[in-house]
């Protein structure tokens, strides 16, 4: 059975040295509330490998996010890419987002799942701070996210891929329902348990 260990980064340096003397495989929950940062790629860099450390059966991250930098959102693509333990996404609470950078991280972990009345989508990349770009170098950005979305969207089939460019270039959006019926994401789940049942069934 799973056993689930809650990550917070003030407390990251005390689960260091309690961790290893748990018995059971622990599920490790990150939370990622709020615009995607270099901070933000950095705790969940810090906790998959800390997790990876001690031998975690695997990783949730709780997401709600608006999006946020790209740099940071490539670096955590990267991250979860080359985890050595399964990372899960977890689109909660009831009436939070994956939208814009939330997409591709969510696109980029080994499982996906969503809490009802929760969005995905909506990934056109916007220039921090309101900034004007012109036309052909907001091209080369769609371009490249696009790229790299198409990558991992593969995993889960062409209907997702061509979804998954559409968030890009036109700000598509799925709720949880159309998300599982397009394979974009594994589950449904209430809440946690039932996200770690539907995983450990």
């Amino acid at each position: 059975m799973m056993r689930v260990l809650a990550l917070a980064l003030c407390l990251l340096a005390a689960l260091t040295s309690n961790a290893g003397a748990q018995a059971e495989r622990e599920v490790y929950v990150l939370t990622v509330d709020g615009a995607i940062s270099s901070a933000t790629a950095d705790y969940i860099s810090r906790g998959i490998a800390l997790a990876g450390r001690e031998g975690a059966q695997a990783v949730v991250i709780l997401l709600d996010t608006p999006g946020g930098d790209v740099t940071a959102t490539l670096k955590i693509m990267e991250t979860l890419e080359n985890a050595e333990v399964p990372v899960i996404v977890y689109v909660w609470p009831r009436g939070g987002m994956a939208a814009s950078a939330g997409t591709l991280i969510t696109l980029a972990a080994s499982g996906a799942a969503m809490a009802p009345r929760t969005t995905i989508g909506a990934a056109h990349p916007v220039v921090p701070g309101g900034a004007e770009v012109d036309a052909e170098t907001m091209e080369k950005m769609v371009n490249v996210l696009v790229e790299h979305a198409g990558v991992f969207a593969a995993r889960r089939g062409e209907a997702v891929v061509e979804w998954a460019e559409r968030a890009i270039r036109e700000s598509e959006t799925a709720d949880e329902q159309e998300a599982l019926d397009l394979g974009l994401i594994d589950v449904i789940a209430e809440d946690l348990n039932d996200l770690l049942t539907q995983f450990d069934g």
